[in-house]
């Protein structure tokens, strides 16, 4: 991965006329500075490649929360949108929108946004919950990044392939939102580009899924053929805390494909992942808990096995084959040029976890 940012502050509006908003405009929004960058990945012909989108797309809003109610947020001062205004509606409203919690005890959360009214937002909380954000938390309103504004028409040829026989697809892109249960997921869908937009693998090709969202910390997989390219992406650098879910279940061990959204590579002793709680250690390295595998992206292939595992133990980070007095604390794990899956172990309630990460820069 070839990864630049910059703290430059620039306001929203010259961020949204650059293009990087894709979505509606809502004129009376809190206008705010984001530090932007653009990285650029690698895509190897005849091989899979897993991408974390390192920034977020430019927020719409920022804010703060005045009231919360159940899944429902009110947000301070003048009605800054229209009712329905943040609700995706196709052919018309091509965006899905999330908020981001900018402070307090909940920072770093994300909330689908299914509904809001003139000064209200209503999310989904799947299956969790809103406990510990108060009023005065900052919020920001985010558009998810989707298949037509990650790949967009004009990077065919470039980041994609596009495919000229729907029978034959030339570069697959793979999701895995929502995920699967238990270990090696399949794919929650896959899509290919064709006739000038992206279509869902079995589903009629006709039928664009260009507004297909792109979920938020879940890597996307993409699967190319004969020819590689290169996908760069530029947006908004996340400067504050990001709260990852890790799954569990209670009948068996649980993969949880992860994408750190950050612009640069990351260690596991700065992924705060062991100290944060969300990941398990082990007694021994034959009595393993939580297991993280690592593939190396620029090994050309497909269906790639993991080419490293740690585990934590006795306080540090371990990786199997190697001395197990050794701490691999340092070793760069979470950046672009690497997929990263975390076996979480069998739980007795299947609880879901929540990892921490905050900023290295």
């Amino acid at each position: 991965m070839n990864t630049l940012w910059t703290l430059v502050r620039r306001a929203m509006a010259g961020a949204c006329s650059l293009g990087f908003s894709g979505g509606i405009a809502l004129a009376a929004a809190t206008v705010t500075s984001e530090p932007v960058g653009f990285s650029s990945v690698s895509l190897p012909p005849a091989s899979d490649t897993f991408v974390a989108v390192p920034f977020l797309r430019p927020a719409v809003f920022s804010g703060r929360i005045s009231e919360v109610n159940g899944n429902t947020l009110a947000v301070e001062g003048t009605a800054t949108w229209s009712a329905g205004q943040l609700v995706y509606a196709a052919g018309a409203q091509p965006n899905t929108y999330f908020v981001l919690i900018g402070s307090g005890a909940l920072e770093g959360g994300t909330f689908t946004v299914t509904a809001n009214g003139a000064n209200t937002l209503t999310v989904d909380l799947a299956g969790g919950s809103l406990n510990g954000v108060a009023a005065g938390d900052a919020i920001r309103i985010v558009p998810y990044w989707t298949l037509g504004t990650l790949f967009p028409t004009a990077s065919a040829g470039v980041s994609f392939t596009p495919t000229t026989d729907a029978a034959s697809p030339q570069t697959i892109v793979s999701l895995f939102v929502p995920p699967s249960v238990g270990i090696n997921p399949e794919p929650a869908a896959t899509f290919f580009f064709f006739s000038g937009a992206w279509r869902q693998s079995g589903q009629s090709p006709s039928l664009s899924r260009d507004d297909q969202v792109v979920g938020l910390h879940s890597p996307l997989k993409v699967r190319n053929a004969g020819s590689g390219g290169v996908l760069v992406t530029a947006g908004a650098v996340v400067m504050q805390k990001l709260a990852l879910r890790i799954r569990t279940q209670t009948g068996g061990q649980q993969d949880n494909l992860i994408a750190l959204t950050r612009p640069v590579p990351v260690t596991l002793n700065d992924s705060g992942l062991a100290a944060s709680g969300a990941f398990i250690a082990s007694a021994t390295a034959l009595s393993r808990a939580d297991l993280l595998m690592v593939t190396d992206n620029t090994v050309q292939g497909i269906n790639k096995a993991a080419s490293a595992f740690y585990i934590y133990q006795d306080s540090a980070w371990r990786k199997l084959g190697q001395p197990l007095n050794q701490d691999f604390g340092a070793d760069v794990v979470f950046d672009s040029a690497k997929s990263v899956a975390i076996r979480a172990a069998p739980t007795s309630d299947g609880a879901t976890r929540l990892w921490i990460n905050s900023a290295s820069y």
